[in-house]
């Protein structure tokens, strides 16, 4: 997926030009492969993405929303599971969107 298709809703939040836009979309997909270094070093099964979005195999429904569940009652990190039918049986993954800033409570 290219930079247009990526960092569209940058552009269509916003009056900035490409230009403008340009720097926070590459800080965006560097935030996005930050966040896929440190999965993967912590020995996660990511999955190889070209956008923003990290993909996280679990591979049984159950274990996928229970992850989620988990960080979110004891994190407050909000990870959406993906499972049936939106990806085959068999095929459950955790589904993560690394915020270009980050919130504090």
């Amino acid at each position: 997926m290219g930079r247009t298709v990526t960092c569209s809703p940058v552009r269509a939040r916003s009056d900035r030009t490409r230009s403008e836009a340009a720097p926070r979309c590459e800080r965006h997909q560097e935030r996005a492969a930050r966040t896929k270094e440190v999965l993967t070093a912590a020995a996660l099964p990511v999955m190889t993405s070209p956008t923003h979005i990290v993909l996280v195999f679990v591979g049984d429904p159950e274990r996928c929303q229970e992850a989620s569940d988990l960080l979110l009652t004891e994190h407050s990190i909000y990870i959406q599971p993906i499972n049936y039918p939106t990806v085959p049986r068999g095929k459950e993954r955790l589904r993560i969107t690394p915020a270009l800033i980050t919130m504090t409570a």
